[in-house]
């Protein structure tokens, strides 16, 4: 049936005027005349308040679909909001659909998506902005939100029951947190339950819940199980579970709370700036210091080159850093005992070699070559020799606070000194 501009109201299958009888199907055409300015519409009403509105003719290209369902009057359209009290505030090109579901501040989030009960775009003041939202209870301002409860201000990225992205950050996973209190967080990315970027360029990553990145931000976190893992200074890598630089129980020496740190491995902390701690359970005591090993798993073997065994062993040189320029000396380069405390002496240095064995593929035992104590003692495992760098070259022993006078009767020892192809012996006596 047309009607150009006629009312037609259908009630319980009959028509108001003229009756007649409905048949299976029902199709209404609605033609405005050739003077009419607006697009055609078509209002089917229950009756205020509860009503069904598609396509009015006030905002051209609209879908209105649900009890209480809006959209602006006087917009320039291309609108859909679908479900009961859904709206839009906008002028043009949102899709609206969920209970509740809203899209904010005119002109401000045209071209939105909000689908979900209760889902949202934009909103006034601070909360303007357009952008996505997917979830029950989703907000996007400026940004894309997938989840229930997700919320994306004036971020990236936000996907993941309850999590946040703010100041262009990106958060996925659940109750992730790309964001700081003050505002700032930019730029920071959480991925992981429960993962927390706080700070400016901020990396965490992580699950159980999760690892915090904080502090001056620059961090990256990669953490996971129960307490996750924390950085409470700037520039730093953590990687393990419960890992931090940083913590509650900070000496007060540690005033740069572990700033450009770096640790691996599960209840660490690095406490002090510049500190390296690769194993478990490691805590820093100093600034630069490096700590490898942990109270869970001792680091009680360390073998440099390629590998434990292999059929062309790796010569390997440790040292320390050189000069660069002129006249400038290298660094020293300390070996040290472990430390002792109280009235008993530290570690001893021990020098350990392999001699020569049976012919055949086995692997010989290392044997103690020299041990020097904490008093100073130097034992050797066997007769000591002393050989030139050079065939050519001499070998000078130089005696310091040594006898005065000639010791009586023979000598006690003798101290071999080999020279290329020579062997020498030096006759020595007892003087205390």
């Amino acid at each position: 049936m047309a009607f150009g501009t006629q009312s037609v109201i259908i009630s319980n299958g009959i028509q108001a005027g003229p009756s007649f009888a409905l048949a299976q199907g029902l199709f209404v055409s609605v033609v405005s005349p050739a003077t009419a300015v607006s697009s055609a519409s078509l209002r089917l009403t229950a009756g205020p308040p509860d009503q069904i509105e598609i396509g009015p003719s006030t905002t051209p290209h609209a879908t209105v679909i649900g009890f209480g369902a809006t959209v602006p009057v006087g917009g320039t359209g291309n609108q859909v909001v679908i479900g009961t009290a859904a709206t839009t505030a906008d002028t043009q090109d949102d899709v609206v659909i969920g209970h509740g579901a809203a899209t904010g501040a005119v002109n401000a989030g045209n071209g939105s998506v909000a689908i979900g009960v209760s889902a949202a775009v934009g909103g006034a003041g601070s909360n303007a902005g357009g952008g996505v939202a997917i979830g029950n209870a989703a907000l996007a301002n400026n940004g894309v939100a997938i989840g229930q409860g997700a919320t994306c201000l004036t971020g990236q990225v936000a996907v993941g029951f309850g999590a946040v992205a703010v100041t262009f950050g990106i958060a996925v996973g659940g109750s992730a947190t790309a964001s700081f209190g003050g505002g700032h967080g930019l730029g920071s990315i959480a991925i992981g339950r429960s993962a927390s970027a706080n700070e400016s360029t901020d990396i965490a990553i992580g699950t159980g819940n999760g690892g915090t990145a904080g502090g001056g931000g620059g961090n990256i976190v990669l953490a996971s199980g129960i307490g996750g893992s924390g950085a409470q200074g700037h520039d730093s890598i953590l990687i393990g579970s419960s890992s931090n630089n940083g913590g509650a129980a900070l000496p007060a020496s540690a005033t740069a709370a572990g700033v450009f740190s770096t640790v691996i491995g599960g209840n660490s902390q690095a406490q002090h700036s510049g500190a390296r701690l690769l194993g478990r359970g490691l805590t820093s005591t100093a600034a630069n210091q490096t700590l490898i090993g942990g109270t869970d798993d001792p680091a009680a073997t360390v073998i440099f080159g390629n590998g434990a065994t292999a059929a062309i062993p790796q010569n390997v040189i440790v040292g320390v850093t050189g000069g660069s320029g002129a006249n400038v000396p290298g660094a020293s380069h300390t070996i040290a005992g472990g430390q002792s405390t109280g009235n008993v002496g530290g570690g001893s240095i021990i020098f350990q070699t392999s001699p020569a064995g049976g012919a055949g593929s086995g692997v010989n035992a290392l044997v103690t070559a020299l041990t020097i104590d904490s008093t100073g003692l130097a034992t050797f495992a066997f007769a000591p020799f002393l050989t030139a760098t050079s065939p050519t070259g001499a070998v000078v022993l130089t005696l310091t606070n040594g006898p005065t006078a000639a010791a009586a009767g023979p000598p006690q020892v003798y101290v071999q000194v080999k020279n290329g192809t020579h062997t020498y012996a030096i006759p020595a006596w007892q003087v205390a």
